[in-house]
């Protein structure tokens, strides 16, 4: 569903994809007491942590050399997509984008699936405003939260005497 404003035409919805989970073959686990600190805390490096039940801590690294199974095994495949990207390395589609249809998500989403990870669409409402309504909102909520802590203490006052 949309509305008008003004000449635009705005969704009032929005639609993401989460990848919730990578196939387990491509991630490379390792104790974390193999890997140095700077490597703990690389958001690039370290996927997940889990707790093993027999006590090991082990952390998930994404494995840059892994591929789908069956990646361009098509040569015209995999001709067009060296072409296009200079060489046959896998990379996941981004994620980040917000979508106006929900059926552009669902087919990232079924892309991402194809290639073995877990994803989910996520709808958002959307709520247009100018940036002088968007400033009054929250002026409002300023002034009512002001409000509510003079009267908090106007109670505690009064309960003293």
């Amino acid at each position: 569903m949309s509305r008008e404003y003004g000449h635009t035409l705005l969704a009032e919805k929005a639609y993401t994809v989460a990848m919730t989970e990578l196939p387990p073959s491509s991630l490379i686990w390792r104790t974390r007491d193999s890997l140095q600190d700077w490597e703990i805390w690389t958001a690039e490096a370290v996927i997940d942590a889990v707790d093993q039940p027999d006590g090991l801590d082990l952390l998930a690294h994404y494995d840059h050399t892994w591929k789908p199974e069956g990646w361009l095994a098509d040569p015209e495949e995999r001709a067009a997509w060296i072409e296009r990207f200079g060489d046959d390395k896998f990379f996941w589609p981004k994620t980040g984008h917000l979508f106006k249809s929900r059926s552009s998500a669902v087919r990232l989403a079924r892309l991402l699936e194809s290639y073995g990870a877990v994803a989910e669409v996520l709808t958002t409402e959307v709520v247009w405003e100018t940036d002088e309504t968007r400033r009054e909102r929250r002026d409002k909520a300023k002034r009512d939260a002001r409000a509510a802590k003079l009267r908090d203490e106007l109670a505690a006052l009064e309960a003293e005497k």
